[in-house]
């Protein structure tokens, strides 16, 4: 009884040991709240495994299908290894407890026959009560680590499912490589598709689209906030150098277009930031990589336009609409009727652009001088 004290102050380092795994927990909760994000993806992923598969017409494309599901397949198992390493120190530190816990609840079992002194009897009831309560928590946080694993394992059994169709429609894609699948496309036009029904397909495609970009803002938080700084601080760095890209174009004249850019370090700054997206991330799943297409276009038209003569800056602009229009369609290739109906509608707007430069009076100033500008050559070329 006499060495009491001194065994309950070596308790504490097994207590403290416990304290800080019962710290980690908030660990836990990012999983769990990223886990039902992703959730909603695979969900929304599934309803539309199998229009895409139908519309994948080339081995590539259900490569890129299988890719994707890869991707979230490598979340999962990071994951579930990780709750598994932290499941057995969780259990290797409930054995301590529990071999402890009976010794002290022994002692306190000891104290009493013994009738020790008050104050033996408190410190051991008190290191017993300590040790129960820790091993009670600790109890809690083993529980839902294994339920937490078994919701990881569960996605992955939905995701391995979406694997194997993928993988499936990949070898029969192969086998039948000579032989008609389905009906021409665009007999689909021909039966009849109702267009509340394209639109809705169309939608599910974009907010599954959506989806992708909302978990990977929920999850990449930091590196978020560290690319909106560094644009930031390029926007202030390229605003400090307008003045000497400015001497420069007054000493030397024919690089006065180029340095023009520096004259918007806003765009410039968003357009490298953009550039270096793919850099700044782990993994950037095709959802991201579709977004940043999209938002690259206004700093390069912030940036090209005061470049281009003004007769020629309308194409510049239907060109760039044409280019968001084409990266849109790829968000709606799972509903392929609506996907070629666009296609369709850039064929025709580039053709009519292509016959609006040919004739246009700006393209044609060398005419009167018995020779073609240069536009001229470059679009009959």
């Amino acid at each position: 009884m006499a060495d009491v004290p001194a065994q309950a102050v070596s308790e504490n380092t097994l207590l403290d040991q416990t304290d800080s795994l019962l710290a980690r927990t908030p660990i836990l909760d990012s999983i769990d709240d990223e886990l039902a994000l992703l959730e909603r993806v695979v969900a929304d992923r599934l309803i539309s495994l199998r229009a895409s598969l139908s519309a994948a017409a080339s081995r590539e494309a259900i490569s890129e299908i299988e890719q994707m599901w890869r991707d979230i397949d490598r979340t999962l198992e990071d994951w579930e290894k990780d709750l598994q390493a932290r499941g057995g120190t969780i259990d290797r530190q409930l054995a301590q407890l529990a071999a402890r816990n009976q010794v002290w609840r022994m002692t306190m079992k000891l104290a009493r026959e013994q009738e020790a002194p008050d104050g033996i009897t408190s410190v051991v009831q008190d290191t017993a009560e300590r040790l129960a309560t820790a091993q009670a928590s600790l109890e809690e946080t083993r529980d839902r680590t294994l339920a937490l694993q078994g919701k990881v394992a569960r996605s992955r059994a939905t995701v391995q499912e979406a694997l194997d169709r993928t993988s499936a429609e990949e070898a029969d894609l192969l086998k039948n490589l000579a032989r008609r699948e389905r009906a021409p496309l665009w007999s689909e036009a021909i039966a009849g598709t109702p267009a509340r029904e394209l639109g809705t397909r169309a939608m599910r495609e974009i907010r599954s689209w959506w989806s992708e970009i909302y978990l990977l803002i929920r999850s990449e938080t930091d590196r978020l906030v560290f690319q909106l700084l560094l644009w930031l601080g390029l926007a202030v760095v390229l605003r400090g150098s307008r003045k000497a890209a400015r001497a420069w174009s007054a000493s030397d004249p024919g690089a006065a277009a180029g340095m023009s850019v520096f004259e918007r370090p806003i765009a410039l700054a968003a357009l490298i930031t953009l550039l270096v997206t793919p850099g700044l991330y782990l993994s950037t799943p095709p959802a991201i990589d579709d977004a940043v297409g999209l938002l690259l276009v206004l700093p390069v038209i912030r940036l090209v336009v005061p470049l281009l003569e003004p007769p020629i800056r309308p194409a510049l602009y239907m060109v760039s609409a044409l280019y968001v229009i084409d990266r849109l369609r790829d968000l709606v290739e799972a509903a392929p009727l609506v996907a070629r109906l666009v296609f369709l509608f850039e064929m025709v707007v580039a053709i009519a652009i292509v016959i609006w430069l040919v004739r246009s009076k700006a393209l044609h100033d060398g005419s009167e001088s018995g020779s073609p500008s240069p536009w001229s050559r470059r679009i009959r070329l």
